[in-house]
């Protein structure tokens, strides 16, 4: 069994939005984080590396799969590229790349995987108002919930201070977002069962952001109990009981590594010609 890649995809995009915000809990949390989300709607431009960990069992067998990313992304347009590698010990590694590009009327993601070239074309009303929907009230309301499970205080790290923000964010609270925005519909056009996204565990988060400039520096997440709930969402009709997936262990770690200084790309030309993938 599988955790369909769409939904891993989107699951990725609504995780890096909520740790970029934030719960609140205390005024001077509330006044840092406020300031974080507006310094991240002026970034034109941003560069970050991260690492994705995560180890799956069956029966008496496991797997490790780590990953390692390198990102950059720019609002105006709005585009991206990621180079990922990913390693599954015995089982071998795996390059990519993933351009995601705009122009007036669509976006696209195009994916090079062993030497070819895929494009996924993505609604693009939909999809805009799903990075934007964290703007809306409903957002900030359901972030609001989670405002018991957060920890709060000034650290310093590599000679630099941070304002460190720890805590929880519930499965409940994160429903509450995906309803505010249209993720259900971008996925639903995509053939995806939206239906794994009304049960998610909780997500952990520990973010650092720089007193100076009030950017965030690095975000670390713990997904193990949110990965899960998405895993028996869709398997549980399955009827195999022999065949149960656990995930042991999941975790992210992003670092930004600029803002407003990475150097522009465009899309490859071989990648213009890629196969288009159905809906």
């Amino acid at each position: 069994m599988k955790i369909r890649k769409k939904q891993f995809a989107f699951a990725l995009i609504l995780i890096c939005i909520l740790a970029l915000a934030g719960c609140q809990k205390k005024e001077n949390a509330i006044s840092v984080l406020t300031k974080a989300q507006e310094n991240a709607k002026k970034v034109e431009n941003v560069s970050a590396t991260g690492t994705m960990n995560m180890k799956m069992s069956s029966n008496e067998q496991s797997v490790d799969m780590n990953t390692e990313m390198n990102m950059v992304v720019f609002t105006n347009p709005y585009k991206a590229k990621i180079n990922m590698s990913l390693d599954l010990g015995d089982l071998g590694k795996q390059d990519s790349e993933l351009y995601l590009m705009s122009d007036n009327n669509s976006y696209a993601t195009y994916t090079k995987i062993d030497g070819e070239w895929y494009k996924q074309s993505i609604d693009k009303e939909i999809f805009e108002q799903t990075i934007n929907g964290y703007n809306n009230s409903a957002y900030t309301d359901a972030l609001l919930e989670c405002k018991d499970k957060l920890q709060f205080e000034e650290t310093k790290e590599d000679g630099k201070s941070y304002y460190k923000v720890e805590g929880t964010i519930t499965g409940d609270a994160m429903k509450k977002l995906i309803d505010s925005t249209n993720l259900k519909d971008q996925l639903s056009a995509t053939g995806t069962d939206v239906s794994v996204y009304d049960n998610l565990g909780d997500l952990k988060i520990v973010s650092f952001i720089e007193k100076d400039s009030y950017h965030v520096y690095k975000i670390s997440l713990d997904m193990k109990d949110m990965m899960n709930k998405m895993l028996k969402e869709t398997t549980k009709d399955s009827g195999n009981e022999s065949q149960k997936i656990s995930i042991d262990n999941c975790t992210m770690n992003i670092t930004y590594t600029g803002y407003n200084n990475a150097e522009n790309f465009e899309l490859p030309k071989e990648a213009k010609d890629a196969q288009e993938l159905q809906q």
